[in-house]
C-alpha cells in the first residue's frame, strides 16, 4: 500500500496491525483494527468513534486511500483533521494530527483538573469520548 500523503510504500507494525510511513510518519489504520482496540477499552469510545466519522465530511481529491484508492474524506474535531475511507472505512492519522491530538489531550486533562470547568453538551461529550478511543488507540499504536 503507499501513503495518501507521499505516495511512499506504507510499512506494516507487526506490534499493532497498522501500517506507518517512514517517510511522513503518517499511519493507516483498517476499521477491523481499530474497532477491535475499541471493544476491548470502551464501547462508548466505539459508537462515538462512528458518530463522529459521520459528521459532514469533505471529499480530500488529492489524498486516496492506500487500500482501495478511493478518495479519502476529512472530517474535523475541533482543530484536528481527520481523514477516513468512506468504501473501507479506514483512517488516515498525519504526524502533525497526531501531535495535535497530544496538546489536546494535554488541554483536556487540564481543564478536567480545575474544578470550575464549564458542563459540556452532549454533542462536546460524544467528541470527547470519540477523542478518548482514538488517544488509548494511539498509545497503542505506540
Amino acid at each position: 500500500m503507499l501513503c495518501p500523503k507521499c505516495s511512499e510504500n506504507l510499512s506494516p507494525c507487526s506490534k499493532t496491525g497498522a501500517h506507518h510511513c517512514p517517510s511522513c510518519k503518517g499511519y493507516w489504520v483498517e476499521p477491523k483494527l481499530f474497532a477491535t482496540h475499541l471493544k476491548a477499552k470502551s464501547k462508548i469510545a466505539l459508537k462515538a468513534l462512528y458518530d463522529i466519522r459521520a459528521q459532514e465530511a469533505k471529499q480530500q481529491l488529492h489524498l486516496k486511500c492506500p487500500k482501495d484508492k478511493s478518495p479519502l474524506y476529512a472530517f474535523f474535531y475541533g482543530e484536528v483533521e481527520l481523514d477516513y475511507c468512506g468504501r473501507c472505512r479506514g483512517l488516515w492519522f498525519d504526524d502533525s494530527e497526531l501531535d495535535k491530538f497530544k496538546a489536546i489531550k494535554k488541554q483536556q486533562q487540564s481543564s478536567l483538573s480545575n474544578p470550575s470547568s464549564k458542563k459540556t453538551n452532549s454533542r462536546e461529550s460524544t467528541g470527547g469520548e470519540a477523542l478518548e478511543g482514538i488517544f488509548a488507540f494511539l498509545e497503542f499504536l505506540g
